[in-house]
Protein backbone atom coordinates (compact mmCIF):
# COMPACT_ATOMS: atom_id res chain seq x y z
CA UNK A 1 0.00 0.00 0.00
CA UNK A 2 1.37 3.38 -0.99
CA UNK A 3 1.50 6.01 1.75
CA UNK A 4 -0.43 9.20 1.16
CA UNK A 5 1.58 12.41 1.05
CA UNK A 6 0.55 16.04 0.87
CA UNK A 7 -0.03 17.28 -2.68
CA UNK A 8 2.81 19.82 -2.35
CA UNK A 9 5.39 17.15 -1.40
CA UNK A 10 7.17 15.81 -4.52
CA UNK A 11 7.42 12.04 -4.95
CA UNK A 12 10.48 10.63 -3.21
CA UNK A 13 10.87 13.63 -0.91
CA UNK A 14 10.14 13.67 2.79
CA UNK A 15 9.04 16.72 4.65
CA UNK A 16 11.01 17.76 7.70
CA UNK A 17 9.60 17.15 11.18
CA UNK A 18 7.48 19.94 12.64
CA UNK A 19 7.87 20.78 16.32
CA UNK A 20 4.85 22.22 18.10
CA UNK A 21 5.08 23.73 21.58
CA UNK A 22 2.19 24.15 23.98
CA UNK A 23 3.15 25.41 27.43
CA UNK A 24 5.44 22.83 28.96
CA UNK A 25 4.57 20.15 26.38
CA UNK A 26 5.90 19.57 22.89
CA UNK A 27 4.91 17.44 19.93
CA UNK A 28 7.04 16.34 17.01
CA UNK A 29 4.98 15.73 13.88
CA UNK A 30 5.96 14.14 10.58
CA UNK A 31 3.42 15.63 8.14
CA UNK A 32 4.14 13.17 5.33
CA UNK A 33 3.42 10.13 7.56
CA UNK A 34 -0.28 9.33 7.98
CA UNK A 35 0.15 7.43 11.26
CA UNK A 36 1.79 7.85 14.65
CA UNK A 37 5.42 6.84 14.12
CA UNK A 38 7.10 4.34 16.42
CA UNK A 39 10.47 4.86 18.01
CA UNK A 40 11.94 2.39 15.55
CA UNK A 41 10.53 4.31 12.56
CA UNK A 42 11.81 7.63 13.92
CA UNK A 43 15.26 6.14 14.62
CA UNK A 44 15.46 4.72 11.08
CA UNK A 45 14.50 8.03 9.51
CA UNK A 46 16.23 10.51 11.87
CA UNK A 47 18.77 8.54 13.97
CA UNK A 48 19.96 11.54 16.00
CA UNK A 49 16.54 13.07 16.74
CA UNK A 50 15.43 11.18 19.86
CA UNK A 51 18.88 11.03 21.54
CA UNK A 52 19.41 14.74 20.84
CA UNK A 53 16.05 15.68 22.34
CA UNK A 54 16.43 13.31 25.32
CA UNK A 55 19.84 14.79 26.18
CA UNK A 56 18.77 18.43 25.81
CA UNK A 57 19.00 20.19 29.22
CA UNK A 58 15.61 21.84 28.72
CA UNK A 59 13.76 18.56 28.13
CA UNK A 60 12.88 16.32 31.07
CA UNK A 61 11.75 13.22 29.19
CA UNK A 62 10.26 11.90 25.96
CA UNK A 63 7.30 9.57 25.60
CA UNK A 64 7.35 7.41 22.47
CA UNK A 65 5.65 4.25 21.28
CA UNK A 66 7.94 1.29 20.68
CA UNK A 67 7.08 -1.70 18.49
CA UNK A 68 8.75 -3.92 21.09
CA UNK A 69 7.67 -2.40 24.44
CA UNK A 70 4.60 -0.25 23.76
CA UNK A 71 4.94 3.13 25.50
CA UNK A 72 8.49 4.00 26.57
CA UNK A 73 9.89 6.95 28.53
CA UNK A 74 13.27 8.15 27.27
CA UNK A 75 15.67 10.41 29.14
CA UNK A 76 19.22 11.69 29.20
CA UNK A 77 22.24 9.40 29.00
CA UNK A 78 20.31 6.60 27.29
CA UNK A 79 17.67 6.17 30.01
CA UNK A 80 14.77 4.07 28.73
CA UNK A 81 11.90 2.68 30.81
CA UNK A 82 8.79 0.94 29.43
CA UNK A 83 5.59 2.40 30.88
CA UNK A 84 4.71 -0.89 32.57
CA UNK A 85 7.94 -0.72 34.62
CA UNK A 86 7.66 2.87 35.87
CA UNK A 87 6.39 1.79 39.31
CA UNK A 88 9.61 -0.12 39.98
CA UNK A 89 11.93 2.22 38.04
CA UNK A 90 10.73 5.80 37.48
CA UNK A 91 13.85 6.53 35.42
CA UNK A 92 13.66 10.01 33.86
CA UNK A 93 10.39 10.72 35.69
CA UNK A 94 11.98 10.44 39.17
CA UNK A 95 12.72 14.20 39.47
CA UNK A 96 9.01 14.94 39.03
CA UNK A 97 7.94 12.91 42.07
CA UNK A 98 5.10 10.41 42.45
CA UNK A 99 1.76 10.72 40.71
Amino acid sequence: AEQQRPADTPAGRRSEPIVLASGNLGLVSFPDVPHRMTREEIDARHPALLPTLANHPGIGFLLVRSEEHGGVVLGAHGAEVPLDRLDEDPGPLAPFGPG
